[in-house]
This record gives structure tokens, sequence and C-alpha cells, in this order.
């Protein structure tokens, strides 16, 4: 591939904005991330090993997860761990967070789907009715909804989830029939 003409290009100059504005995003992310998973109640390594844990045990796995160090270097660790492809274990299945991701795609494929097709219909429908009726640039404008939306959306869901768990009990974890 001729790395030259992708990088004069106008295309391959858009690829390497979007990848460069994709860096501060996923740092956001992993921040609020980070932040939010330290405000729940409750605390990990009791919940990991249980009512009946000693001292010495909550002790040894409290530093063994960095929870004794300052904030700062819990969050050093995290993204070290991420970037090295390790998500850790599960608090509450005390399993590998991979094997949970892998475990749900089945279900998240099934979620994206029905959104997928639900977005093609909303979108055919406003476009359909927008375009004759000069809908075009005002706020109502499809554009806007792609454009710099989405990221905001994915912000408030993850607030927004953050504080239903802490109102209610943690339904994330139900029965889905397989």
């Amino acid at each position: 591939m001729n790395w030259g003409l992708l990088r004069h290009s106008r295309l391959g100059i858009y690829v390497l904005r979007r990848a460069l504005a994709l860096l501060p995003q996923l740092l956001a992310i992993s921040t609020v991330t980070f932040v939010l998973a330290r405000l729940l109640p409750g605390d990990p390594v009791g919940l990991i090993l249980g009512p009946m844990a000693t001292p010495e045990s909550l002790a040894k796995l409290r530093s063994e997860m960095h929870l004794d160090q300052p904030l700062y270097i819990q969050y050093y660790y995290y993204v070290s761990n991420v970037l090295h492809g390790d998500f850790g274990r599960s608090w509450s299945t005390s399993d590998s967070v991979w094997n949970d991701l892998i475990e749900r795609v089945p279900a998240t494929l099934e979620l994206i789907t029905y959104s997928l097709v639900l977005a093609l219909i909303m979108g055919i429908a406003i476009g359909s009715r927008g375009v004759p009726h000069g809908w075009l640039g005002r706020p109502c404008d499809p554009r806007l909804w792609t454009d710099g939306w989405g990221d905001s959306g994915f912000l408030a869901w993850t607030v927004a989830h953050f504080l239903f768990l802490l109102r209610v009990a943690d339904l994330s974890r139900a029965a889905r029939p397989a």
C-alpha cells in the first residue's frame, strides 16, 4: 500500500484526524469508568472473599489488587492492564471479565441488530418526512444526531446506569434465557 498517497489524500487526513480524536475520548471514558467504579458502595475485596474472610486475607487481596494504593496509582495499573488485554476479574462472579464479555456477545449482537433495525426505520421515516419540508439545517437535522451527539449519549448512559445502580439492586446480572 502506498502510505505516501494516503497521507496526502483528503481521506487519509480525515482518518488520521478521527484516529487522533479517539485518544482523548478513550481517556475520558476510561477515567469516568474508573471513577464511577470507585464511587460504587461496598468493598470489592469483601464481595470477592465473602463474609467469612479474615482480616489478613482481605489485606492480602487489597494489596494484590492495588486497592491500598492512592487513586492515581490504581488508575495507572487499571490503564496499564487494559492496554495489555487484562481486564481483571469480575467482582461479582470472580471469573475473568474477558470470559464474562464473551458470554454476553450473543445478547449484545441481538441488541445491536434490533437497534439498527429501529434506527433504520426511524431514519427513513424522519428523512422521508423532513426532506420535502426543508428541515435540513434546522435543529431536527439528522446530521446533528450523528456528528458528535453520540459520544455525549454514551457518557449520559454511563452516568444514568451508575445512578440507577445506586438506587436499585443490580439487575444487570439477571438470568437470561440461553
